[in-house]
């Protein structure tokens, strides 16, 4: 003998040696788990840790794939569906209570302007911090931070009486609720592949339901309690939102990236322990411990080719996709500008769903402007239920390059109707154009959501939100811009963008159905 003793506790002991071994306690291993998941540390003398002999290791995707669909992803699509609301309703909100500040404030043009435009800017300015720490500090702690500001400013814009005050509020509110902006994310990590897409489409149903329920809510009870009171009514909303988010788990995918195995087997297995299920026992396999500062690097987005072109790409659809939005609901304004669109000749598609109840002059525009509002969000939630299905039977870039194709089309038979005077074919392609630009706009978001790696998903994710928010201050600026009777420029020049988009999703470097979800 040489003195030199073989390793009993190495790896390898199993196949080195005859006979089977049971578990010795020793330092060898630097962190241990029990059956329960609890990690005790260094090995210790004293204690009995279990190790590769007995135990299977798994890989947190490896758990989640094996999640049946149960009340667990009722709980998170509600729980995401409803950020989507609560996000678009504020949004909605900050543009439809502008005529009733106006005449309680006496504000100008361009103090309304302002007021338009300062929640977006504060969309597009809180994006990148809070993203990245969604990625750093987890997803649902992201969200239950931006949801409490959100509501924080909201409602502290409700005491105010000077626009100094109630703009900044307004712009600090668009800010915090990026938080909210980017739940989606949350979504993608913790549903199996088979359910992810169609799930997060379905969730993207609340940005329709959001607009469309603050306009039936603008018109009903904004006469009655006024601005803030409908604010407060919107932020109920976000109460119950701030609800679902809190009994969530944390994402178990980001907790592991960063090394914290405890907490993501303990999130693991309250998911299954909500959805009735038994996880098996076993230890997570360390997939390689991220630090926490290189989370959410904006600079990972650009770190090779593949990424920086699918980045490019990605950046000019939530765009272009978004200003066909935007495009969908400023070619409404045909509807209010052009001389044979009369309250007479309109016919009863929108004047016997709104009955305007103050017939004063301070209040009709008002009223008009939520009726044509009324059509574009009956378009946009019919677009983004009809897009739910399709989902289910083709991938996310051939809806993409379907539904903008399709927007293109439409909005030259818009153009096409008002020269014509042909007034029903107006607003059938109207209703039309604001389902396509709506659907390829939620295609998008799916997209997104799918394509990037945990490591920096969220801050990916968070700045092609800035796009969208681009997107929406141009919009608006572009219709300040034009008058009325530019309006046929108008829409050509929103039909060209949105033809432009469908020849560059053509680019989409991947498809996202059924693919695995990257970590790093």
């Amino acid at each position: 003998m040489d003195g030199k003793q073989p390793n009993h506790h190495s790896p390898t002991a199993k196949s080195n040696f005859s006979g089977g071994l049971t578990p010795i306690p020793t330092r060898v291993w630097p962190r241990k788990y029990n059956l329960d998941g609890e990690c005790s540390g260094e090995g210790t003398s004293d204690e009995l840790l279990y190790e590769d002999f007995e135990m299977p290791a798994f890989k947190v995707d490896d758990a989640i794939q094996k999640v049946e669909f149960g009340l667990f992803h009722c709980v998170v699509v509600t729980a995401v569906f409803f950020s989507r609301v609560v996000y678009s309703s504020h949004i909605a909100l900050a543009v439809l209570i502008i005529p009733t500040i106006r005449i309680e404030l006496s504000w100008n043009r361009y103090e309304c302007l302002a007021m338009q435009c300062a929640i977006f800017c504060g969309c597009l300015t809180g994006a990148i911090p809070l993203g990245k720490m969604s990625d750093k500090y987890g997803r649902k702690a992201t969200a239950i931070f931006g949801i409490i500001f959100t509501l924080v400013c909201a409602a502290g814009s409700t005491f105010c009486q000077r626009t100094l005050v109630i703009i900044p509020l307004k712009f600090l509110e668009g800010f915090f609720i990026q938080g909210v902006v980017i739940f989606p994310v949350y979504l993608t990590e913790v549903l199996a592949t088979e359910y992810r897409s169609v799930s997060n489409t379905v969730c993207q149903i609340g940005l329709a339901i959001g607009y469309s329920s603050t306009g039936l809510m603008a018109y009903y009870l904004l006469p009655e309690f006024g601005w803030r009171g409908l604010t407060g009514l919107v932020c109920t909303i976000g109460v119950m939102n701030f609800i679902m988010i809190v009994i969530l788990p944390s994402s178990p995918r980001q907790l592991a990236l960063i090394g914290d195995n405890v907490k993501a087997y303990s999130s693991l297995r309250y998911i299954f322990k909500l959805n009735g299920g038994k996880m098996q026992n076993g230890a997570l396999r360390d997939i390689g411990r991220i630090p926490r500062a290189r989370m959410g690097e904006v600079r990972s987005v650009f770190r090779d080719r593949c990424a920086s072109h699918l980045s490019i790409v990605i950046w000019i659809g939530r765009y272009l996709t978004q200003f066909a939005v935007i495009g969908a609901q400023l070619g409404g304004s045909i509807l209010l500008f052009n001389p044979f669109f009369t309250k007479d000749t309109l016919g009863s598609l929108t004047f016997t769903m709104f009955h305007p109840r103050n017939g004063s002059s301070s209040f009709a525009h008002n009223i008009t402007e939520l009726q044509v509002f009324s059509l574009g969000a009956a378009g946009e939630l019919a677009g983004s239920m009809v897009i739910v299905p399709m989902i289910r039977c083709f991938g996310v870039k051939q809806n993409l390059f379907l539904t903008t194709s399709i927007y293109t089309v439409v909005s030259i038979y818009v153009v096409t109707g008002v020269l014509l005077q042909q007034r029903w074919l107006v607003i059938a392609c109207s209703v039309v154009s604001s389902a396509v630009a709506r659907a390829s706009a939620n295609l998008m978001v799916v997209y997104t959501t799918d394509a990037y790696p945990t490591q920096f998903r969220a801050t990916a994710f968070s700045v092609s939100e800035m796009f969208v928010s681009l997107a929406v201050v141009s919009g608006f600026l572009l219709s300040e811009l034009l008058s009325a009777n530019n309006f046929i420029l108008e829409l050509c020049f929103f039909s060209t963008s949105s033809f432009i988009t469908s020849m560059s999703l053509a680019f989409l470097p991947i498809e996202t159905k059924q693919r695995p979800i990257e970590e790093t």
